[in-house]
């Protein structure tokens, strides 16, 4: 099976987006590429399926992708395109809707996601019935890569077919588990995660949820400067930036700095220098320690115990002082980690010997809401550029 060319795969990720309040005919019409995927696939009217988002009475039911079917060379295989965040509270609401689901395949998942992938589930669940389709191409951008990765997982879960996925600035949908899962089914060769080092929205939310593939197999392109940007997470500067280039070409140049060893090193660093305001690469690796610690902390409950009542930043923040009770060393690992995110912060704050629940608590609010804050500009960046 081949894999769908990258300047093919983004073209599809942004041209779908017109599927969300036009039908099939009226979408191609207006699309410049024909919806990006040429004579490869053909695509019927009554393909277009639709997706619920917003919160409890707001709930709308909007054009959420498509199913197109594979001719001559890609004869058996399936293009499944489903777009990203529109802006407006019912789509960013199903981003923010941060709690823990069951995902297809029986793994904590994030809820928002979750709620608005079961609502067209049925809908893939039908089309597939009388198929013995070869191979299904999954692609989305933003929520669009969260709910084809949540597509994936559906459709490896029951055996439907071969799998490749190719998302563009997603967010991360499932805990470390459902990674791990999903990237030993259909192989990290056949996941092409596309992220400009910059763009907000891929780098929430954060631990305990993780990026497919697990492994150093992601495409991080570069983006002028280094400070997080919103305008990073525009399919349009996706498209930019990738050019000409192909797969090959994008993963050579995608250096990866988010290793055990430099995660031990930068922590225990003292120059001031090492991490920046608002930086990108060091909310990588405030994100990565976090995950590195807790992992420390509690070994072998991961996505499971943090799926109850309690939110998400107690519950950290309640690991967090466990660890630094427990172990000296895990103690002066929280302590920089506290006072790297509040370096990123902007915020000059003396932490004393004894670290309170409260305060790690206050400090993982402040980092949770700046990102929401950086994420929630950058959904509303989308199709205005």
């Amino acid at each position: 099976m081949n894999s769908l060319s990258a300047v093919q795969t983004a073209i599809i990720a942004d041209e779908v987006y017109a599927i969300r309040e036009n039908d099939i005919q009226k979408a191609m019409k207006l699309s410049r590429n024909g919806l990006g995927f040429e004579n490869e696939f053909t695509i019927a009217e009554r393909a277009r399926f639709h997706g619920t988002t917003g919160p409890f009475f707001l709930k709308t039911r909007t054009g959420f992708g498509y199913i197109a079917e594979g001719q001559g060379k890609r004869q058996g295989e399936v293009l499944i395109a489903i777009r990203g965040t529109v802006p407006g509270i019912q789509d960013i609401g199903a981003d923010l809707n941060i709690g823990l689901q069951t995902g297809p395949s029986g793994w904590p998942v994030h809820a928002g996601f979750n709620d608005t992938f079961k609502s067209f589930k049925q809908d893939l669940h039908s089309y597939f019935a009388n198929k013995n389709s070869t191979h299904v191409h999954c692609v989305g951008h933003s929520l669009g890569g969260a709910l084809a990765t949540l597509t994936a997982d559906f459709l490896s879960e029951n055996k439907i077919a071969g799998v490749s996925l190719y998302t563009f600035g997603s967010p991360r949908t499932g805990t470390i588990g459902f990674s791990h899962n999903l990237t030993r089914k259909i192989q990290a060769e056949n996941i092409y995660r596309v992220h400009h080092r910059s763009d907000p929205v891929s780098m929430i939310p954060i631990f305990p949820f993780s990026h497919v593939p697990v492994s150093t197999a992601d495409i991080a392109l570069d983006w002028p400067g280094s400070l997080i940007a919103p305008a990073a997470h525009s399919m349009k500067n996706y498209i930019t930036t990738i050019g000409n280039t192909e797969w090959n070409g994008l993963r050579s140049g995608s250096a990866d700095y988010n290793t055990t060893n430099s995660v031990d090193h930068w922590l225990k660093a003292t120059d001031s220098n090492n991490i920046l305001m608002f930086s990108a690469k060091s909310l990588w690796m405030i994100t990565n320690a976090l995950a590195w610690i807790i992992k420390k902390v509690l070994i072998g409950v991961i996505g499971t115990s943090l799926a109850v009542t309690a939110t998400l930043v107690d519950q950290l923040a309640w690991l967090l002082r466990q660890g630094a009770m427990a172990s000296l060393e895990i103690a002066g690992y929280v302590k920089s980690l506290i006072a790297k995110m509040l370096q990123f912060l902007g915020k000059s704050v003396s932490i004393g010997a004894d670290l309170t629940v409260s305060f790690i608590r206050w400090v993982l609010s402040l980092l949770f809401s700046t990102l929401q804050n950086f994420a929630s500009l950058s959904l509303g960046l989308i199709n205005r550029s």
